[in-house]
């Protein structure tokens, strides 16, 4: 396990995916369950091949334990990245961009809608989801009109949830149609 934990990285991957998933685990020796944060960095390589880069575990996810845990994949030999899908942590993507200032950032769109839903009630939920999907799932042409057209359809009752997308439509959803429709599929979430 530690020759895999500190093995030499490739210099570049086109992709990464840097995710935080919170599991269940004993904690010491009362045996008391708790939730632990589970860091998991997912590089695809230069041959299109998924390769774990690597697994931390701490008690919760922070902004500094991603900066350290890119710092060391930094330190074993990833110079470069091309493009990193992430969740939301506050100041991540400003630090990402310290540590791999050519690196495109890319928000999960799962957990922006995640974010948003938090707003609006259960029962308009099913609207409101297929409402944004009109707007990230067209061509760069109509994208602003779909985006205007989902503000004034949400925003009088729901201005939160549509302010989360409004947040991040320049650095998410017009970023993302930059690039072909059959790549968005792997560049929209941080779930490959």
């Amino acid at each position: 396990m530690d020759e895999w934990r500190n093995r030499a990285m490739q210099e570049y991957y086109p992709l990464l995916y840097v995710v935080c998933i919170y599991v269940n685990m004993k904690r010491g020796s009362e045996n008391q369950v708790g939730k632990h944060a589970v860091y998991v960095v997912l590089g695809i390589n230069q041959d299109g091949h998924k390769d774990g880069l690597g697994l931390w575990m701490e008690l919760g996810e922070s902004k500094s334990t991603w900066l350290n845990i890119l710092e060391g994949l930094k330190t074993r030999g990833v110079k470069d990245v091309g493009f990193i899908m992430m969740d939301g942590v506050s100041g991540l993507e400003e630090g990402v961009k310290i540590i791999y200032p050519e690196a495109i950032v890319q928000r999960c769109i799962v957990h922006l809608m995640r974010k948003s839903i938090k707003f609006i009630p259960t029962k308009c939920y099913k609207a409101f989801c297929a409402s944004i999907k009109e707007v990230y799932r067209v061509n760069d042409e109509i994208t602003a009109r779909k985006f205007a057209e989902f503000k004034e359809l949400w925003s009088d009752k729901y201005p939160g949830a549509v302010r989360v997308w409004e947040n991040h439509f320049e650095t998410t959803i017009l970023q993302m149609l930059k690039f072909p429709s059959w790549i968005r599929h792997y560049i929209s979430t941080t779930k490959p």
